[in-house]
């Protein structure tokens, strides 16, 4: 959730597997995509189906086949299918099994949302503050040393924002791609972000599409069919209807996510093991909550 909502790590890239290069897709006349379904504005189910999504539409499109879903909630889920790309993926210096990338679509910017104008905010302002943050994060680890009060059982970051925006929370670690679709979405509503480098974390990488079973030809490939959709406006078009712009990083071929991203952002058994204790910890504090108010 949160920054793994719409992030899927390299380790969800399958293992060793046959390469697919775009004929023969165009021969089994489909293409598929893993996609979550709650991960706006990436992608999500219904109208509007979020920017990658609808980006990987128009690849079917231009390649003549059609576009077949897999809707996924978790990171760990793709490895059981057998889709041919995967939506919200990080640009990472060392992807697992065989992913290979399209160009960098977003530049994402993890940071700390609050309701109100902007204004500068010290770490010592986040004592006591109600803050929904990744569970077992680095963001999360550092709140809870300067005596915030995390929460972690959000599903969304648009939940998140709306939580924000409605004061349940006094803030939230979101990224910039949530923020810019939110403010979209509520141009009235007025929400501000600092960086999390006063909690002396630092999230920033380049997020794009990922291609399963695919080769170095295969990746050049889908590459061309994206560069002549930005080249002829679509790709600017769809990002415009999502509060989004083009990454800065588009056209460098070595744009990846920092080292130190990447081991945070780590799917490691010991991480799963604390999710799940952070997850007691919530259900345990809402019930004692509900027993003190009765």
């Amino acid at each position: 959730m949160l920054m793994r909502a719409f992030l899927f790590a390299a380790l969800c890239a399958a293992g060793p597997a046959a390469a697919l290069d775009i004929e023969e897709i165009q021969r089994a006349g489909n293409l598929s995509v893993c996609a979550n379904s709650k991960a706006m504005p990436v992608s999500g189910k219904g109208e509007p189906g979020g920017y990658q999504l609808e980006i990987a539409r128009e690849i079917a499109k231009d390649i003549g086949v059609r576009l077949h879903i897999e809707w996924v909630w978790a990171d760990y889920q793709v490895r059981y299918t057998d889709c041919d790309m995967i939506l919200g993926v990080a640009r990472d210096p060392k992807p697992g099994g065989h992913l290979r990338y399209l160009q960098a679509i977003s530049d994402v910017d993890i940071g700390l949302v609050f309701a109100g104008p902007p204004r500068s905010i010290t770490p010592q302002e986040l004592r006591s503050r109600v803050i929904a943050v990744p569970s077992a994060s680095l963001a999360h680890f550092k709140l809870i040393d300067l005596g915030a009060d995390p929460r972690v059982a959000y599903k969304s970051e648009v939940s998140i924002l709306t939580a924000i925006a409605d004061g349940t929370l006094d803030g939230g670690v979101v990224s910039s791609v949530a923020l810019n679709w939110f403010r979209h979405q509520n141009p009235d509503q007025e929400l501000f972000s600092v960086s999390t480098d006063i909690l002396g974390v630092t999230s920033q990488y380049p997020m794009t599409i990922g291609l399963r079973k695919s080769d170095a030809l295969g990746e050049a490939d889908f590459q061309e069919v994206l560069a002549q959709m930005r080249d002829d406006g679509r790709l600017e078009a769809i990002l415009d209807r999502y509060g989004q712009v083009l990454s800065t990083s588009f056209d460098d071929p070595y744009a990846t996510m920092p080292d130190a991203v990447s081991e945070v952002q780590s799917n490691t058994v010991q991480r799963r093991v604390v999710e799940e204790l952070e997850r007691r910890v919530e259900e345990r504090r809402k019930k004692l909550q509900g027993i003190a108010g009765e």
